[in-house]
């Protein structure tokens, strides 16, 4: 299990655009910014996510800001 936090960016396994996290339910359901709903798990262990990203870890990676 991964400890996700609403605002936190994930990149979902086979996908290579980043969705934002914007909501988290009970059950660890992470709601994403297109309206999918997964479970917060890697794929390590079958899950859906490949990468976690902080927002300020994600600004700092993809928009070159806050370094």
């Amino acid at each position: 299990m991964l400890i996700v936090f609403e605002g936190d960016w994930v990149r979902l396994h086979l996908e290579s655009k980043w969705h934002h996290v914007t909501d988290i339910k009970a059950g660890d359901i992470c709601v994403l910014d297109d309206g999918r709903e997964i479970l917060a798990e890697g794929v390590e262990i079958g899950g859906k996510i490949a990468e976690l990203l902080s927002n300020i870890e994600y600004m700092q990676k993809h928009l070159k800001v806050l370094r």
